[in-house]
């Protein structure tokens, strides 16, 4: 069944208020270290040994080079998308967000939350996609260790969506995968839903994608214990019926046995990298001008793409009236 007209008349969005956490600034950030430098001037084809050498450095400094180069894409954000093309990215962000992960830098999560607390464009113009597909495992490395915290930023006003469903994607994968109890994190979950079924009238609180996202987080896990909080959240109409249907396709959803296909891959930075390069070159690929037939053309005509790239976020074209990252694009 599709949703799509229900949800656009229930449909609560957030207005992102971005976190002050920097004075603008014109000049690059000193590191400690010469080799930090090398995430400016590489992308997804950054050199592996690179990367290995960069992780051999001194722990505690190359944490403070990678806060720097985090605080640094806040800083510099304006300058550096005034020199931005259509096709541009620069990665250090990326790169550092990568080896944060990597070195499980705990130290490292206010940082990492500062950066997530920016705006929408701030935050699509440094990572894009990569932040539904690769947040929730930078999160669950830095972060599943304080719940407290990762509590309180998924119930502060004003985030970016997809900052926060990041959050609870972290959450459940950490149970999924033994990192934290199973009850601790259905206890998690249940506390956060619960919050914005009692707040859902505070401004700039209830974010109807992200409350679907949580829905399918409660799936994946199993956690019977939170249907009587998605009832009501249904009744309440501020989750959406796109992500895992209504009421009665919920509780069938919860008597499918859970199958191992709800935990996903917790890639090393090698594995990561080579998962973006992949991804870069097919785009690649797909946006190069194709083979003519006809014998009457002399030149290879360009590819005519009558089907635009469908955001992971966006409405899947079948027709279910899930999310494409919920539906097809998540094979």
């Amino acid at each position: 069944m599709n949703y799509w007209n229900q949800d656009q008349a229930n449909q609560v969005n957030v207005k992102v208020t971005p976190k002050f956490v920097i004075q603008e600034s014109k000049e690059p950030p000193v590191l400690v270290h010469i080799q930090t430098y090398w995430l400016y001037q590489y992308d997804c084809n950054i050199p592996l040994d690179f990367i290995e050498e960069i992780k051999s450095l001194p722990r505690e400094s190359l944490l403070k080079d990678l806060q720097s180069v985090l605080f640094d894409s806040i800083a510099r954000y304006k300058d550096f998308k005034k020199l931005a093309g259509d096709d541009y990215r620069n990665w250090f962000p990326i790169h550092a967000l990568l080896l944060m992960k990597d070195l499980r830098a705990t130290e490292s999560l206010e940082t990492i939350l500062d950066f997530l607390s920016q705006d929408e464009n701030f935050l699509d113009f440094w990572l894009g996609d990569i932040l539904t597909e690769e947040g929730w495992s930078i999160i669950l490395m830095c972060g599943s260790h304080n719940l407290n915290r990762l509590d309180s930023f998924i119930k502060e006003p004003g985030h970016y969506t997809w900052s926060r469903t990041a959050i609870g994607e972290a959450v459940c994968q950490a149970a999924l995968h033994n990192i934290i109890p199973h009850e601790k994190a259905v206890d998690w979950l249940c506390n956060v839903m619960q919050y914005f079924l009692q707040n859902r009238q505070t401004e700039n609180l209830i974010d109807s994608n992200l409350n679907g996202s949580l829905i399918c987080d409660c799936i994946d896990l199993a956690a019977t214990e939170t249907l009587p909080i998605i009832k009501k959240m249904l009744d309440e109409k501020i989750a959406p019926l796109s992500y895992a249907g209504d009421w009665t396709d919920i509780q069938e959803q919860f008597k499918i046995p859970v199958g191992e296909w709800v935990k996903k891959k917790i890639e090393n930075i090698n594995e990561t990298y080579k998962s973006l390069l992949s991804r870069e070159e097919k785009e690649i690929e797909i946006s190069k001008p194709q083979k003519n037939n006809s014998i009457n053309s002399g030149w290879p005509a360009p590819i005519v793409n009558d089907h635009p790239k469908i955001g992971r976020n966006d409405l899947c074209p079948c027709g279910s009236g899930k999310k494409y990252k919920k539906c097809h694009g998540g094979s």
